[in-house]
């Protein structure tokens, strides 16, 4: 059978056959002069939901944007600046989304057509922000800090658990790979990066390994 992946760019939602290569497009995206596409995920109804932000960030101009399965796109009423995560939790149906612009996650509830928004987590008294994220066991949210040096986790109540200490600066994103959730993996940026920095980072924009079952070795991967 043959497998695709969904891929968001700047100009288009298109689907990318894994086998060839070959990228087809399923929906033009015509944003704004000055604006671009940033995270994005899959909703349990297989919706598809993905962020836009300014090019130059100068505030809460960012967009949430949500495609169905049939190709129809609609633009949810959400005052943000940078999405990010774009989390879904089943049990309790909410749906979490960081604005990596004012370093706030939010807990969104669905209220007839409208999203209730929530704090759910904040970062105070430090420069980094929550960027893209996942789940662990028992709905831990597992989420990369920008700016931070590390992944932190954060339980379903929004309360701050273990922080993982990581050689790079800028973490981007992380995905659980194992199905006993013993295995992250973690994308990461060099952008902004000062020489000083890289000296002190220097593995920042590889792909990293972290092994949470033994000691949180981390390596690259």
């Amino acid at each position: 059978s043959t497998e695709f992946i969904l891929v968001v760019t700047n100009e288009r939602l298109a689907r990318l056959n894994i086998t060839d290569g070959v990228l087809t497009t399923i929906i033009e995206l015509n944003l704004a002069d000055g604006m671009r596409t940033n995270d994005a995920g899959v909703g349990p109804d297989n919706t598809l939901w993905f962020g836009t932000m300014e090019q130059k960030p100068s505030g809460l101009y960012g967009g949430v944007y949500c495609v169905s399965e049939d190709g129809n796109i609609q633009k949810i009423d959400l005052t943000i600046g940078i999405p990010n995560t774009f989390l879904w939790n089943g049990a309790l149906q909410r749906f979490y989304i960081s604005d990596s612009y004012i370093q706030k996650m939010y807990s969104l509830q669905k209220c007839g057509s409208n999203w209730k928004m929530t704090t759910f987590y904040e970062n105070k008294d430090t420069e980094a922000t929550p960027d893209g994220g996942c789940f662990g066991q028992n709905g831990i949210i597992y989420n990369a800090q920008w700016d931070g040096a590390c992944i932190q986790t954060i339980s379903d109540d929004g309360a701050m658990q273990e922080k993982i200490e990581l050689p790079v600066l800028k973490p981007t994103n992380c995905c659980i790979v194992t199905s006993d959730c013993s295995t992250l993996f973690v994308t990461t940026a060099r952008e902004g990066i000062t020489l000083e920095e890289i000296e002190k980072y220097p593995l920042s924009g590889q792909l990293l390994r972290v092994d949470l079952s033994e000691n949180l070795k981390v390596e690259k991967q």
